[in-house]
């Protein structure tokens, strides 16, 4: 995840106990895992995108086999895993199982439909209750 993503989770989730994750030992685990003072817990995988030029052009997310592998497999067995994505200057929630879809590319109406929440303040919301 890219340096500035992290800045602004660390910023937009303040009061959250948060711990961002580098290994290069198990590939697809996700960048952060956190915690909020109510004891939800879970993982955040953080990537950018650009709104494509043309309107049909589909958005893909660059998440590799083994992300989309060890979201589908943490989503199975209970754990709650997301995509955060910084599109130009808007930021979407996502489930973790709707990563090879993301993957794969969306159109820009499937890529609103298939997000959980956008903007910081419903992220945070969404997040401290679920």
């Amino acid at each position: 995840m890219e340096k500035t993503l992290w800045t602004q989770i660390r910023k937009k989730l303040n009061n959250f106990f948060i711990q961002r994750i580098e290994t290069q030992i198990e590939r697809g685990i996700p960048d952060v895992h956190y915690v909020t003072y109510g004891g939800h817990s879970g993982w955040l995988e953080g990537k950018y995108v650009k709104t494509p030029k043309r309107r049909k052009t589909k958005i893909k997310v660059g998440l590799s086999i083994e992300q989309i592998a060890w979201h589908k497999s943490y989503e199975f067995y209970g754990g709650k895993v997301f995509v955060l994505i910084k599109k130009d200057r808007d930021v979407y929630l996502f489930y973790g199982k709707d990563g090879e879809e993301l993957a794969k590319g969306v159109s820009f109406e499937d890529f609103e439909k298939l997000s959980i929440c956008k903007d910081w303040n419903n992220i945070k919301n969404y997040l401290e209750n679920n």
